[in-house]
């Protein structure tokens, strides 16, 4: 196959759920197995399998969060802004 024909490769669909795990804020990585897919996601600073959950699992910061396209949770004076 050359650069120019189209593949018929799907992406991967990647779930990613806020959560609490062990008494901690984590950000749950949930997808199919995949070969390639987890070994980029053990590359992850902080990442963790959790055998009960079946599932990757990063410690809930604004890092992760902003990697991950999700909505940092509103507080302190974030929430007072938000009161009408």
């Amino acid at each position: 196959m050359n650069a120019t024909e189209p593949t018929n490769r799907v992406e991967p669909v990647i779930g990613y759920e806020p959560a609490f795990h062990k008494g901690k804020e984590v950000i749950f990585i949930r997808f199919e197995y995949e070969r390639e897919l987890n070994t980029r996601i053990r590359k992850l600073v902080g990442v963790h399998w959790s055998q009960t959950e079946k599932a990757w699992y990063v410690a809930d910061n604004p890092h992760y969060r902003q990697l991950f396209g999700l909505v940092a949770p509103l507080t302190g004076k974030a929430v007072m802004v938000q009161i009408h």
